[in-house]
């Protein structure tokens, strides 16, 4: 995924998208500190939080749309197969 010029490495979309289903519930903010974490180690970290900010609405709208998340009362929970809502 490119964002703003930045390269989010895969491996950190797939761990992002790991954590995301380890947990019962989850905020955006959580994911943003997750991509965030990874682009910082190697750039400017106001660039890397702006990045992980845009990076992280679109992999949750990503997973939304494919029925493997949900939204409810402030947080992001994973969803199983034949609970995905569309």
């Amino acid at each position: 995924m490119k964002v703003n010029g930045v390269v989010i490495p895969i491996g950190t979309l797939a761990g992002a998208r790991q954590y995301m289903q380890s947990k019962s519930r989850f905020t955006a903010a959580e994911i943003e500190a997750f991509i965030s974490s990874s682009l910082s180690l190697c750039m400017d970290k106001a660039i890397a939080r702006d990045a992980a900010y845009r990076a992280a609405d679109r992999l949750l709208q990503q997973e939304r749309k494919g029925g493997r998340i949900a939204y409810s009362r402030g947080y992001w929970s994973a969803v199983g197969v034949s609970e995905a809502r569309t």
